[in-house]
């Protein structure tokens, strides 16, 4: 009986030891929960990983495939390398993109502002070296100056055919200027310019749209008008005295005539004819009228020979 109440005796005692054993495991349990809440999950980890120290396996970088670019391949990038390539090659096609299709008018009002207009686009899309390139190619001479502009002035009128502005200024200010201008004259050019009766003189005064008069001491001819048209009669009158031609004669039996014989001779033949010499003609007449010249000769032989005409 003894026994057996001490072996319930050390079973009771061995019950209340795992209880209370029990509950002291649950309340730890419980405080380390609340602990680990309020934690962060980043020190959570670290304490983790602390805990477990296990070696981490480094992962082997994964073989990357060689890829080309598509752009190598497509025909984009063939052009582009063909630009790269050309891009300090410049043609005439790259300049005449800035060519007019037609020449203006230089009478116009607008025709300066055009052309300084065109100026300004060249100067600003090219260079000198390129200018100059251009003008190798339209086989114009380098300009004397070293400037844009010069070369620009260049390929526009020498090389498209655009009348000089310069020239087109100053013929706009001849039709809008008068003119009064004295031109020396021998007695032979004054003579054969008037014609018989001064009729040619008028036809020509009429013609140039000027007014001409004859001054003296020395001899020479007044043309007032227009600038232009005072222009484009000195330029008749260079032109007429080239084309006059002498012919000297001499006299049979040393014959002399008197100042009114030679007078007669160059009003009726028109060719003017005077003496040199004492007794030698000397016949002056038009390229044009190489009759005037035989009519004067027949009517110096007929006043020498004492036939009256």
């Amino acid at each position: 009986m003894a026994s057996a109440l001490q072996f319930l005796r050390s079973q009771s005692s061995c019950v209340y030891t795992l209880a209370h054993r029990s509950l002291h495991i649950s309340s730890r349990l419980a405080a380390e929960s609340t602990v680990a809440a309020s934690i962060p999950p980043s020190t959570t980890l670290l304490m983790a990983t602390k805990r477990n120290p296990a070696k981490r396996k480094t992962r082997k970088p994964k073989a990357t495939l060689k890829t080309e670019s598509l752009l190598e391949k497509s025909p984009l990038h063939d052009f582009l390398d063909k630009v790269e390539s050309s891009k300090d090659v410049i043609t005439l096609t790259e300049i005449e993109y800035y060519k007019p299709g037609s020449i203006p008018d230089p009478d116009s009002p607008s025709y300066e502002a055009q052309y300084n207009q065109l100026v300004a686009s060249l100067v600003e899309s090219f260079t000198f070296q390129q200018l100059q390139d251009f003008s190798k190619s339209y086989n114009l001479p380098t300009p004397s100056k070293q400037r844009k502009v010069d070369c620009v002035t260049a390929i526009i009128e020498k090389g498209w055919g655009w009348p000089p502005l310069a020239k087109v200024k100053a013929e706009r200010g001849d039709w809008t200027e008068i003119s009064d201008s004295q031109f020396p004259l021998g007695p032979e050019q004054s003579f054969l310019l008037m014609g018989r009766s001064g009729a040619d003189l008028l036809s020509l005064s009429q013609r140039y749209n000027v007014h001409l008069s004859f001054g003296t001491n020395p001899i020479s001819l007044r043309v007032k008008g227009l600038k232009g048209s005072v222009k484009e009669f000195e330029t008749y009158l260079k032109q007429f005295k080239n084309e006059l031609d002498v012919e000297n004669v001499s006299l049979p039996l040393e014959y002399k005539l008197s100042s009114a014989q030679l007078k007669s001779i160059s009003t009726l033949s028109g060719a003017y004819v005077g003496t040199e010499n004492g007794n030698e003609l000397r016949i002056v007449f038009h390229r044009s009228r190489p009759d005037c010249l035989q009519v004067a000769l027949r009517l110096a032989v007929q006043a020498a020979l004492g036939v009256r005409f």
